[in-house]
């Protein structure tokens, strides 16, 4: 393996001043090389991968163009539209918004799991992206496509892959949320918040009925006693890996004591799940009787929270979800393994509510909740005394906490003394106002983060290195991938039904196509590695940990075995379009060894061996007669079928590289 780019003795220097053009940071002898690799790193970095249109895209335009681009497309509206649209009824790619006992889901035999995989599908469709040409001519046809399209889709798979990683540090599993709703607005909420505000990221985070589950804020339930010790597992893990670090005893680092009094702001907060009507964005399940509204210090800061005097606190009841059995009206169908249950709602008692932060018996422990966060982020103005040293430590020890897992995930996992620099640079300009994108916006338009060094030095995780692949092939959704008889997309958006879609609208086309994703879930979710199903609340460590003795061989085999499987179709379209995507990078030409570097060239970052490629040469080779090479009888135009063999031959050698899981 050649590891020149990822040797972490050497620097990695440049400044956060504006990257000037494609190249001018490879120092290398072949300049169309070098500015193939910088918008390679590029969309490595904000997507999955760099795809041929988005190569041609990118090479008439800057560094700084490109990354403005992307930056507003993903944050603004384009003729009146969202790029990522806000949730509603009438918005439905989030998840199904129907709740888990729904008649019409029960007569469909429609599970939790199934709910669950068609968010997971809709995720993945987001990080791979739609990839359709701007005139497709291989059927079946997606229909013609702008450049504006084209764009937006860039757009999204960037704001998909900052939720990926959102998810990793706002950390819950689906095995915590019994019907996948609180899962659906769990995943909107990543990439809505993904490029906005982070303190409202956190708060909205905070209460969502599948972070309330999975670490047990909604379990809170203050029963009279002053001296009562709520559940401490949100509390401490809001201040340790969600916002400060952990605790090292320096000035005005957190205690045991702010842990517990942050613990029992959250008493009251319901995570419940069987809540029907469905949730709504925003809204909460809140039992006042329940709720500690008693004196608290948080940091220094000493409140009293005042509940309004027409809210009922006479007893502290612990409302509950009453199980009415099935419904008698509603059967499963015959042969459904599904089981069901009618219940009602928490909200039916007298003392528990269900509405948003403005309802009366929500308000005020509202506001409370909004105060404990701007003590936290160092906002607070009063007018309870408080210690604006103190304040302004905090405010900064996040911003560095923060900035410094952003640059972890653009630039390097070690950052070496002028890393430490420009982590505190994007921390003076994030605590000003907790926006996130003005942050990363300055980090991947920078010199720093265009460091020849900064290139491939980061390792793909199982599944990145899996849908990555798809994306950087430029494989189309509904046409390459994805092609199923169960999943929701906006091109199907039914507006007579109130829920947006119907369970059954793509019909079967390819047998290979329909089970691709269920493939990743099994291949690599073996591997341990699946959306929504972290370790622990850590998340997955990541980097190095993704590469061991055993994970290398079996990863590199995993995405052979997808390679051999998955694109495996009979349309002869296919055979045509994988044939002509080696005559453009070639330019046509009829040379086995400069076809398979260009192939490489496209798929890896890192320039291979002498030796390796030799041996992908080989591999491209492999599945044809040597005679045909030596009497000059072969070229791409041959045999289309005889050109994907040897195509799928090169891509599962170039899987099984080193190099390749180096993005």
């Amino acid at each position: 393996m050649n590891t020149t780019t990822t040797n972490s003795q050497c620097p990695i220097s440049g400044t956060l001043a504006v990257y000037s053009g494609w190249g001018v940071n490879q120092n290398s002898s072949d300049p169309d090389l070098a500015k193939l690799r910088d918008i390679q790193h590029l969309f490595n970095r904000m997507t999955l991968g760099a795809n041929r249109m988005d190569i041609e895209w990118a090479l008439d335009k800057t560094p700084e163009q490109v990354v403005d681009r992307l930056i507003d497309l993903a944050t603004e509206q384009i003729n009146g539209e969202f790029t990522i649209p806000p949730p509603g009824l009438n918005v439905h790619p989030w998840g199904d918004k129907r709740v888990y006992d729904d008649c019409d889901l029960i007569s469909q035999c429609i599970s939790a799991y199934h709910r669950g995989i068609s968010l997971k599908r809709e995720w993945t469709h987001g990080l791979i992206g739609g990839n359709h040409p701007l005139n497709p001519i291989y059927p079946p046809s997606n229909g013609t496509k702008t450049i504006l399209d084209q764009e937006k889709d860039r757009a999204k798979r960037f704001k998909y892959k900052l939720s990926w990683f959102w998810s990793n540090h706002f950390v819950v599993h689906e095995n915590s949320d019994n019907d996948r709703t609180g899962l659906m607005w769990y995943k909107y909420m990543l990439v809505h918040h993904a490029l906005g505000n982070f303190k409202d990221f956190t708060k909205d985070i905070g209460l969502s009925q599948v972070m309330l589950n999975y670490l047990d804020a909604g379990k809170n339930s203050y029963k009279g006693d002053p001296n009562w010790i709520p559940n401490e597992n949100y509390g401490r893990e809001l201040l340790e890996l969600f916002t400060m670090g952990v605790a090292d005893g320096s000035p005005g680092d957190y205690t045991i004591d702010d842990i517990v009094n942050l613990s029992k702001v959250f008493s009251g907060w319901r995570g419940e799940q069987w809540l029907p009507p469905t949730q709504e964005f925003g809204t909460h399940i809140f039992q006042p009787n329940l709720h500690d509204w008693n004196t608290k210090t948080v940091f220094g800061v000493t409140y009293t929270p005042v509940p309004d005097p027409s809210i009922d606190l006479s007893n502290h009841y612990t409302a509950s979800s009453q199980n009415l059995g099935p419904d008698p009206n509603c059967p499963s169908p015959s042969g459904c393994s599904q089981y069901y249950d009618r219940w009602l709602p928490l909200t039916d008692h007298p003392n528990c509510f269900k509405g948003d932060a403005n309802a009366l018996e929500i308000r005020d422990a509202y506001n409370e909740y909004e105060k404990v966060h701007d003590i936290l982020f160092g906002d607070f103005t009063g007018p309870e005394s408080y210690n604006q040293a103190e304040m302004d430590v905090r405010k900064n020890r996040i911003a560095q906490f923060i900035c410094k897992k952003i640059y972890q995930f653009f630039v390097y996992q070690n950052p070496d003394s002028n890393g430490d620099l420009i982590i505190e640079n994007l921390a003076n300009q994030f605590k000003v106002n907790w926006e996130l994108e003005p942050v990363i916006r300055t980090l991947l338009k920078s010199q720093h983060f265009f460091h020849a060094k900064v290139r491939g030095a980061r390792i793909k995780s199982h599944l990145g290195s899996a849908l990555g692949m798809l994306t950087t092939l430029a494989a189309e959704y509904n046409s390459d991938y994805f092609l199923t008889n169960q999943f929701f997309d906006s091109n199907h958006y039914d507006p007579n039904d109130p829920y947006g879609y119907p369970n059954t609208t793509i019909p079967y086309v390819e047998s290979s196509t329909v089970t691709t994703y269920k493939t990743f879930l099994w291949r690599f979710g073996r591997m341990g590695h699946d959306f929504f199903q972290p370790p622990n609340v850590d998340g997955f460590p990541g980097y190095r940990t993704w590469i061991n003795e055993y994970s290398f061989l079996k990863l590199g085999a995993e995405l052979g075995n997808t390679i051999s499987n998955s694109f495996n179709d009979s349309r002869t379209s296919v055979h045509q379009k994988w044939r002509d995507f080696l005559v453009d990078i070639s330019n046509n030409s009829s040379d086995p060894e400069v076809i398979t570097r260009e192939v490489v060239n496209h798929f890896v970052l890192i320039d291979l061996a002498p030796e390796q490629i030799e041996r992908a040469v080989l591999a491209f080779k492999w599945t044809i007669p040597s005679n045909y090479f030596d009497d000059g009888t072969w070229n791409l135009n041959y045999n289309p079928s005889w050109t994907v063999n040897q195509f799928k031959s090169l891509m599962k050698f170039i899987v099984r590289q080193p190099e390749y899981f180096m993005s």
